[in-house]
């Protein structure tokens, strides 16, 4: 049977198991609400301890949006890791939903940028693997490929992110690849090695 607003409304606030369209949703709100009061030692210290974690998650993660988002990114994104040691407060008065919103701060963050390390890692291993390709076609035929037709990507995405630029007359070369878009650029050239922009 079918339960009203004003009861259902009453049953959360109350704690009571609650019976909807015949099943047992079993809500002890109040009871749970009371438990999640602030003023013991133990339960600061776990606040703290999930908070100092997701600091260093999110400070040691601002990092890498350097290289896989740039500059522009990386400012913004440094005043975000404070937002933990904002919410500590409301450890003191609501350490379980301190807890949680820490939780889902770490997972949102870790969702967000983990795809693109992954991508970033992918991108370096496949430039890398191009420049040993190209110096050894340099080695075999005795002058650099002026494309990459002949290379096997790993990643078929990677073909779109790199171009290859060669001058036999003066003996260089030089790789250029990109992340997302070309302000999040890299390279490698015959004659400095590796190199970033912005940096």
């Amino acid at each position: 049977m079918g339960v009203g607003f004003d009861k259902l409304g009453t049953e959360l606030f109350t704690g009571d198991v609650m019976e909807l369209s015949g099943n047992t949703l079993g809500l002890p709100i109040r009871r749970w609400v009371a438990q999640d009061r602030g003023g013991s030692y133990r339960s600061f210290f776990v606040v703290l301890t999930v908070c100092l974690c997701i600091f260093a998650l999110l400070w040691s993660i601002s990092y890498w949006v350097l290289y896989t988002d740039g500059e522009m990114d990386q400012v913004p994104f440094r005043i975000l890791t404070a937002i933990p040691l904002i919410l500590l407060v409301g450890g003191l008065f609501r350490p379980k939903l301190t807890v949680l919103c820490l939780l889902v701060l770490g997972g949102a963050v870790l969702g967000w940028q983990l795809p693109q390390i992954r991508k970033l890692i992918a991108l370096q291993e496949e430039a890398q693997s191009i420049v040993h390709f190209v110096l050894d076609q340099k080695h075999k035929t005795g002058s650099y490929p002026l494309t990459l037709d002949k290379y096997s990507f790993k990643n078929a995405w990677v073909k779109e992110h790199i171009d290859l630029s060669s001058d036999n007359d003066t003996g260089k070369f030089q790789l250029n690849y990109f992340m997302q878009d070309h302000s999040v650029s890299y390279w490698f050239s015959s004659e400095t090695g590796f190199g970033y922009y912005p940096d």
